[in-house]
């Protein structure tokens, strides 16, 4: 690796190569659910009552930063924290042909969560309310790619969260050590060499 200054640049970029093989997949997932929450309060509020429904800790969609690419790891450990929340909530918005075809799965999400039926009368609630919310046709195209990602390309979701979860971590955790006030150059081979290391293994 040539150093040429801040060498956590550099780790950023390859994060970036590495995944561009995956069609930045996860990435626009990431931005829209940021998106349609940033600004939908009752729908970022029924979001967090679904996490305690659930027993997980839920907080705000976070926002993927393209020029900080790592960021993309941040983003990723949430999402996959709060998936199970994310397809509670979207299953409102599928077509009632879906619904019908993915009730099963929506139940043995409530049945790994244990969730009682008070809370499934309340959620069923939110699936109506939100259904009655005008929607621009941007609005509309983004809850779409959502569901898709969430609903009908969910092992593919998984599966490349899984790798990014995997493969990140490794590099987050060099831009970690080398981001603080502390000089640490004469670590800086080793440490570099042994990211390589793990990361082509």
């Amino acid at each position: 690796m040539d150093v040429d200054g801040d060498s956590c640049h550099h780790i950023h970029n390859a994060a970036k190569q590495f995944a561009a093989p995956f069609g930045h997949h996860l990435e626009q997932l990431f931005a829209d659910l940021h998106t349609d929450h940033q600004w939908a309060s009752d729908q970022l509020k029924y979001l967090i009552e679904i996490c305690e429904f659930m027993g997980i800790h839920g907080t705000n969609p976070q926002r993927f930063v393209a020029h900080r690419w790592l960021s993309a790891y941040d983003v990723g450990i949430i999402t996959r924290r709060m998936l199970p929340a994310y397809k509670v909530l979207y299953f409102g918005f599928l077509s009632q042909a879906d619904k019908t075809l993915y009730e099963d799965v929506l139940q043995e999400i409530y049945k790994d969560c244990s969730v009682g039926e008070r809370a499934k009368a309340r959620i069923q609630y939110f699936h109506q309310d939100l259904s009655k919310k005008g929607m621009t046709q941007v609005g509309k195209d983004r809850k779409g790619r959502v569901v898709k990602k969430l609903w009908f390309e969910s092992l593919n979701t998984n599966l490349q969260l899984s790798v990014y979860l995997g493969v990140l971590d490794i590099l987050k955790e060099y831009v970690m050590v080398f981001q603080g006030s502390q000089t640490l150059v004469h670590k800086l081979h080793d440490k570099q060499l042994g990211v390589v290391t793990n990361f082509m293994a």
